[in-house]
């Protein structure tokens, strides 16, 4: 699952954060980072990057506890985002060949 995950543009810690959570269900910073082997500034790092990307949700509380959210919308959200980058993709192409071709005209 691990390596899927980081084919899948994970980072090798934030898919094993990931994991955890998903297998643990909600957990608390410390309790994480004892569970992994972390230290707590490269798990809090990591908890970050996936609750940015929409991976993890936090609850403040008065010790925050963090939960993943459902492989089945990670999956999904991570395909909006490759569509995403080959549009943009797409769109470069026509520009970078236009300036190309407009470029070689020139020098002929």
């Amino acid at each position: 699952m691990r390596k899927t995950l980081v084919n899948l543009g994970f980072k090798q810690r934030d898919a094993e954060v990931y994991i955890f959570l998903a297998e643990m269900g909600p957990q608390e910073g410390n309790a994480i980072a004892d569970a992994l082997k972390l230290p707590r500034h490269q798990l809090y790092r990591s908890l970050k990057n996936l609750q940015f990307r929409g991976m993890i949700s936090a609850y403040p509380m008065q010790s925050a506890r963090f939960s993943a959210t459902p492989l089945e919308k990670v999956i999904d959200s991570l395909i909006e985002a490759k569509k995403k980058q080959a549009l943009a993709l797409q769109e470069s192409k026509k520009r970078l060949l236009s300036s190309w071709r407009a470029k070689i005209m020139k020098d002929f």
